[in-house]
């Protein structure tokens, strides 16, 4: 994997979600000072959801997409986009009841 950030790489199409492990491989194997959330390309509070949440990377790439929060891309009620990035119909409802649970949702 190139010194790409994941994050833009499955913007312009080069990187899969799945990769995401390789991206952490390749942070680990670097000499790059950059935070891990950094290198990947997140906001830290993107990583930190990503870390106790893996399902909410889809739509944490959908986010980066339209310039916006995570937040915003579950509560937009854009079905087709939510379900484009989601393997299960729920994920969206359950990442949204997670955030609103741990205070993170406003």
């Amino acid at each position: 994997m190139s010194r790409k950030r994941f994050i833009d790489g499955c913007l312009d199409g080069s990187y899969f979600l799945s990769e995401i492990d390789d991206a952490v491989e390749a942070w680990h194997d670097s000499d790059t000072s950059a935070p891990i959330w950094r290198f990947l390309g997140m906001r830290k509070s993107e990583y930190r959801l990503w870390v106790e949440r893996p399902e909410s990377l889809r739509f944490i790439v959908a986010a980066h997409a339209r310039d916006t929060e995570v937040a915003d891309v579950l509560r937009s009620g854009d079905r087709q986009l939510v379900a484009a990035r989601a393997d299960h119909p729920d994920d969206a409802r359950k990442v949204i009841a997670w955030l609103e649970q741990t205070g993170r949702l406003g």
